[in-house]
């Protein structure tokens, strides 16, 4: 006979079948083998229904007890398990730009004053600005809506949302960015994992994870040359080197600063001063990350069952991959510091009902195609866009 709820191999949850078997059992012990137990007696229809029930409380124990184990646990209950190490959840992120605009001599354009795009995203003005004797101002903006959305390419930003024909012309000259959506359960488990050595000091592992605490960082890798010469990559005697994706620089020094060894220098190609708990000043070093540009050729055999529309969703699914920019400001993380385009990886996002083959050549220059996996270097991190990939 199974055993069913909890023992010592886990919890072993008790299916519809069972219950209804051990229910119907039990009314022919109490009311005898010729008890009338079909589906439309008035016995057998109470007792399908009440174990129907007793099944979905079944359903909420095994819930329960897989909600503590951080590989099953999701939403509410992910995040009081991370609280243990100290990890909480990123929230989602307002994207912020500047915009310039034009209108009356002396207009006053005051803080939270709306402006949007063709579309509709709208943005807040941060600040109370007067245009000048040309009629002209530079204020930051914030997205109203946090996430992707507020990401969006330039001159974008071209209206007011409440217009007074004050104002004839507004633009954001560069892209607004630093929009992100909370962070998704995926993503925190992958971030607690390699942020198991955060309460440590003075280890390369402890510096990666305070810099992957940071929620505008997306990806990190710290190196470290414990040698008295120079190593292969070309980093001094008895140093780090953090390589970070994104995020802000100093944020991204104080951290390091927090974590590091006394005494151990922090090498890159940026250096900034971050202060010590005595207020001195410490020069701190770290690189950005170079992304590796990637093109990407997809050419569709398709067949009569073939979606119209595919096409666009294939995209953005490629582009989620890969990591990168899609058409309507949604910008993927993608793939991670390090880790290569595989070539397979993208024939299976072709996969569709309405697909009989696909041909996928990728690329780093968009002239010379292959059709094998591209290796990133370790401190690169591969990137595209909705202009990049293509799909016939």
């Amino acid at each position: 006979m199974a055993e069913y709820g909890l023992s010592q191999k886990g919890f072993t949850r008790k299916p519809y079948t069972a219950i209804e078997a051990d229910k119907m059992e039990r009314a022919r012990d109490l009311f005898g083998e010729d008890i009338d137990l079909s589906e439309r007696s008035p016995l057998g229809l109470y007792i399908r229904a009440d174990a129907w029930e007793e099944s979905k409380l079944w359903d909420e124990m095994e819930h329960v007890y897989y909600s503590a184990f951080i590989d099953d646990a999701e939403g509410k209950q992910l995040d009081g398990l991370i609280k243990y190490i100290g990890l909480f959840r990123f929230p989602a992120l307002h994207s912020r730009g500047v915009i310039e605009i034009t209108g009356r001599v002396g207009k006053v354009v005051t803080k939270g004053t709306k402006v949007t795009t063709a579309g509709g995203v709208q943005f807040r003005t941060r600040k109370t600005i007067m245009l000048d004797e040309n009629g002209f101002g530079v204020v930051d903006v914030e997205a109203v809506e946090p996430g992707w959305i507020g990401n969006v390419p330039p001159r974008l930003i071209d209206r007011v949302f409440n217009p007074t024909g004050e104002i004839s012309n507004i633009t954001n000259p560069e892209r607004t960015s630093g929009g992100m959506p909370i962070e998704t359960d995926e993503d925190l488990r992958e971030r607690y994992y390699r942020s198991l050595s955060r309460k440590g000091k003075a280890t390369r592992a402890a510096i990666e994870a305070a810099i992957l605490e940071l929620p505008t960082v997306k990806d990190a890798v710290v190196l470290e040359n414990d040698t008295m010469e120079a190593d292969e990559f070309g980093l001094p005697p008895k140093c780090i080197a953090p390589f970070v994706f994104d995020g802000k620089p100093e944020e991204i020094v104080s951290a390091v600063l927090a974590t590091k060894s006394a005494g151990i220098k922090s090498h890159g190609e940026i250096y900034l001063e971050a202060f010590d708990s005595r207020d001195h000043p410490h020069l701190i070093g770290f690189t950005k990350a170079k992304e590796t540009t990637v093109y990407v050729d997809i050419t569709l055999i398709r067949n009569t069952s073939f979606r119209p529309g595919y096409e666009n969703s294939l995209r953005t699914n490629v582009i989620s991959y890969i990591g990168g920019l899609d058409t309507n400001g949604v910008e993927f993380n993608g793939l991670g510091l390090g880790q290569d385009v595989v070539h397979s990886r993208i024939i299976t996002i072709t996969h569709d009902r309405g697909i009989t083959d696909a041909v996928v050549k990728i690329s780093l220059d968009g002239e010379n195609w292959q059709e094998n996996n591209i290796k990133i270097p370790f401190m690169e991190i591969a990137f595209t866009d909705y202009t990049k990939v293509v799909v016939r």
